[in-house]
């Protein structure tokens, strides 16, 4: 079908061992779907899987393929577009997937497919599919098996040839701002698609003997240039290298042409290359110009000697703002926003401290009640923050530029006005700034050295750069805390105020929100009266964080309590709100719940439940012994459900503990497991629930990330 493809019949070979070693052995067959067990299996059952995922399948958002062996048995037409296929073209021939893919990708095809029949599932990995055309389209790929024998299996596709593309046009464009910065000390300007300069740098400026207004909307067709060719004749303006590179699309390089100098009442010569500059699709957006300046080679000897000069000079000037753009950047970097703030505030102040080489540096924050500042930061003055926060002295230099508003420098403190500081710190140099939003200051960052060096205007710049990013990185915390009070106060609306009491039961709750974020999570739960004397306990957990899942959770708990008006079976009230989400236009996120029904007695209670995709709850016994109880169930607002009851007696002093999956499922290496909290609970049997929830807290308390929820529910009887 296309050039290159790898043996199909040896790969072929290879799932057919695997499926008749994993044949051998039910046990490992784990990984079977359900709806696709038994003998008998052909393209109708594949089918009906799919139905499942037909949203997903006809989005065209991406490539879905299933079949048997190599053999691609339904593609949709998202696939088929990203492999040059027509619907048609798919129906009239035998697609195999071993034969669109080239042959460097074997042992990778290879390993994929064990792990498949090891896991059950594969990938993602990236590899290439030939088109029909005999191009190689960059993919995505990852799948599932669905049977072992015949080997089935369904995959999805994502075309990765557009994130291909940007990534080239990346590092093309970081080679044209790379070639800019090495000509940095020559003369730039810019031209658009009309020819008309519309950007100058100052040696441009300097060169042509024109300020940026004068040259902004020139074109060189301006007689004004009275331009010349390197032998004295008229240059044209059509003939200019800008003008051949936006007529021609190529790059023209070292043109000589001389340029009159209106100050000077002569002409300078130039050595001109013109650069053709694309936007991201390609397209000629503009122009830019890049001279240097050869006069010298047009002109007499002191001519040359004094272009000499200046160029020694322009080099000089050129190593300044090479210095100086190196000194920025390493300030400027923008990792430093990823970091926390106040790790960003430190290492900020240490790259300061390294570039300005100074001793010591240090930011001082206006306290909250506005009245003093109080140092936040420091690297180099362990005495001062080590010891507690540091209010500077009234006639400290700190004070003289919080109440200035201005910057402030002093290369000799003894020789100053800053009476105690000098006295302090005789010899030394300071330099500071202050830090402003919205006019308002706000802090002062300031530097200090007692090794002899002397501060510059540059070094002030510089420092009121930092203190810019400081503001906006101070105010941005600001915000964060807000938000993240905000998210609290949402949180704890859409928690029940007041839960109804069970008889014959104590009961004790507890909701810890997420260690760090300020969105809300989906964790909620509700203790509420149904008919018939008895009583409703829900916990569950909506999918992804923010304001949709506040609204996914708020439907979720109010909707349990209207339902539970007319249905008792917690399986029904869980599978008609289910009905009710599958109905919402507004596709709300996912839900696992677990939902029990509490019937009180004289001795106990008895309980009936039902989970959809929620951790099972935990039955502590009054003798301490501790396992799950009831039957894993699926999720809700996906598909139509099928969930079972499950009744247990309960008798006094017996405890059930309810959670979400907050509780033990964290990613990461010092996260809760199942086990580690069911060894808790055995140890607590004789414990009250509240002290019970309270061991909860503190055997997860900094060992996840995630919201978390638990009811902890024991038997007491009616008296």
């Amino acid at each position: 079908m296309n050039p290159e493809p790898y043996g199909g019949y040896a790969f072929v070979q290879r799932a057919r061992e695997l499926a008749r070693a994993v044949s051998h052995h039910p046990s490992d067959r784990s990984h079977s779907h359900p709806d696709l067990e038994g003998p008998e299996w052909n393209l109708d059952v594949l089918r009906q899987a799919f139905n499942r995922y037909a949203v997903l399948y006809r989005s065209g958002i991406i490539g879905i393929i299933a079949g048997e062996e190599d053999r691609i048995l339904d593609a949709n037409d998202a696939f088929l577009e990203i492999v040059g296929y027509s619907r048609a073209d798919y129906d009239s021939e035998d697609i195999r997937w071993i034969e669109m893919t080239p042959a460097e990708y074997r042992e990778q095809d290879i390993q994929t497919l064990e792990g498949m029949f090891r896991l059950g599932y594969a990938g993602p990995v990236e590899k290439e599919f030939f088109r029909k055309d005999g191009t190689r389209a960059p993919v995505l790929v990852g799948g599932s098996m669905l049977e072992a024998t015949p080997f089935q299996w369904i995959s999805f596709v994502l075309d990765l040839t557009k994130r291909k593309r940007i990534e080239q046009a990346h590092r093309d464009s970081e080679e044209r701002y790379r070639r800019l910065f090495e000509d940095m000390s020559h003369g730039v300007v810019y031209q658009d698609l009309k020819g008309r300069l519309t950007r100058a740098n100052p040696a441009a400026q300097r060169m042509l003997g024109l300020t940026l207004d004068e040259l902004q909307g020139r074109t060189s067709v301006d007689p004004r240039w009275r331009a010349l060719r390197e032998d004295g004749s008229a240059f044209p303006g059509p003939d200019h290298p800008g003008m051949v590179a936006l007529r021609t699309g190529v790059e023209v390089r070292n043109v000589v042409m001389g340029i009159f100098h209106s100050e000077e009442k002569k002409h300078r010569w130039l050595l001109m290359s013109a650069f053709p500059e694309r936007d991201d699709a390609g397209a000629l957006r503009g122009v830019v110009n890049i001279f240097e300046e050869i006069t010298h080679r047009k002109g007499l000897e002191d001519e040359r000697n004094e272009l000499l000069r200046r160029e020694r000079a322009a080099r000089a000037d050129a190593q300044r703002t090479a210095d100086s753009l190196r000194r920025i950047q390493s300030i400027t970097d923008v990792s430093l926003s990823h970091l926390p703030f106040d790790d960003f505030l430190r290492e900020l102040l240490e790259r300061m401290r390294d570039v300005l080489y100074a001793d010591a540096a240090t930011l001082f924050l206006v306290s909250s009640s506005g009245e003093q500042l109080v140092a936040r930061a420091s690297v180099g003055v362990e005495e001062e923050i080590g010891s507690g926060p540091l209010t500077p002295p009234s006639d400290s230099s700190v004070e003289t530029i919080a109440s200035s508003g201005r910057p402030l420098m002093v290369n000799d403190a003894t020789m100053s006005k800053l009476g105690s500081e000098a006295a302090r710190q005789p010899g030394t140099s300071v330099a500071g700034v202050p830090l402003k939003v919205n006019g308002a200051t706000i802090g002062v960052i300031r530097v200090a050295s007692s090794m002899g060096k002397s501060f510059s205007q540059e070094d002030v710049t510089l420092l009121e750069l930092v203190a810019s990013r400081v503001a906006s990185a101070v105010q941005r915390a600001e915000i964060n805390d807000e938000r993240q009070r905000m998210g609290r106060a949402l949180q704890e609306s859409l928690l029940p105020n007041e839960l109804s009491k069970i008889p014959g039961m104590d009961v004790a709750v507890r909701y810890v929100a997420a260690a760090s974020g300020n969105q809300v999570g989906g964790d909620f739960y509700d203790i509420f009266e149904l008919p018939s004397e008895s009583w409703a306990v829900a916990i569950g957990d909506v999918e992804g964080k923010g304001p949709s899942a506040a609204a996914t959770m708020g439907i979720a708990r109010h909707s349990l309590r209207a339902i539970g008006l007319t249905q008792s079976r917690p399986s029904r009230i869980l599978t008609t709100l289910n009905d009710l989400l599958l109905r919402n236009d507004q596709a709300p996120g996912l839900i696992t719940a677990c939902l029990l029904r509490i019937q009180p007695f004289d001795s106990g209670a008895r309980v009936t439940l039902a989970s959809a995709g929620h951790p099972l709850p935990l039955h502590l016994s009054a003798t301490g012994r501790v396992a799950p109880v009831g039957k894993p169930g699926s999720l809700l607002g996906m598909f139509p459900v099928r969930l079972s009851d499950t009744v247990i007696d309960l008798v006094v002093g017996d405890t059930l503990v309810l959670y979400t999956d907050g509780v033990v499922e964290d990613r990461g290496v010092a996260g809760v497991d199942v086990d580690e909290l069911m060894l808790l609970l055995q140890d607590s049997h004789s414990l009250e629930p509240e002290e019970i929830a309270e061991d909860i807290r503190r055997l997860t308390e900094g060992r996840t990330h995630d919201d978390q929820a638990w009811v902890v529910l024991r038997v007491k009887g009616v008296k």
